[in-house]
């Protein structure tokens, strides 16, 4: 199945970098952690829609496979100071 996920802000604690769209063959759901490869290495996502329908067939060449599903609870960075 195709899903979206969404990227998390190098600057802010949310995931709204995105959407991409990857295949998926794992159990996933809304607001599960996928690791997922990336033009700059590999990455984690949070999944924003399950199947996604490609609005070009043609894109369908360039979709990826999502690496694995995020067992552990992802780690936000602490605030110190108010910051």
């Amino acid at each position: 199945m195709l899903i979206q996920v969404n990227y998390r802000d190098a600057f802010k604690k949310y995931f709204t970098t995105g959407p991409y769209t990857y295949n998926c063959d794992f159990d996933v759901k809304v607001g599960d952690l996928v690791i997922v490869p990336t033009r700059f290495g590999t990455s984690l996502g949070q999944v924003s829609a399950l199947n996604v329908r490609l609005i070009n067939e043609k894109d369908k060449a360039k979709i990826v496979d999502v690496l694995e599903v995020c067992k552990t609870k992802y780690p936000l960075p602490e605030v110190q100071n108010g910051t």
